[in-house]
């Protein structure tokens, strides 16, 4: 297998998900717009529940709800969020 072919079947999505190259819908961008402009303004990593506050408060999003359908790197690698087998969020 070329190294072309590996990389483009490691990076294939089952059917209806969305791969990690595709637009985020927009609930999911205005959630990773909130995080982002947060932490541009004060230079650290938000507070999860505010993050929720602001995304109802400010949007009427559930957060969770929003993040759980972002798409999600599932080899293991990096710091970022990872949804828990049963659901639950659940960080690193």
């Amino acid at each position: 297998m070329t190294l072309v072919a590996a990389a483009t079947a490691a990076c294939a999505v089952p059917s209806g998900m969305l791969s990690l190259v595709d637009p985020l819908p927009d609930e999911g961008k205005l959630l990773v717009d909130l995080v982002a402009q947060t932490y541009g303004w004060t230079g650290t990593w938000l507070v999860w529940q505010y993050v929720a506050q602001q995304a109802f408060g400010k949007h009427g999003i559930d957060a969770e709800a929003v993040l759980r359908d972002l798409p999600q790197w599932p080899w293991g690698a990096g710091h970022g969020y990872r949804g828990g087998a049963d659901g639950s969020l659940g960080g690193r």
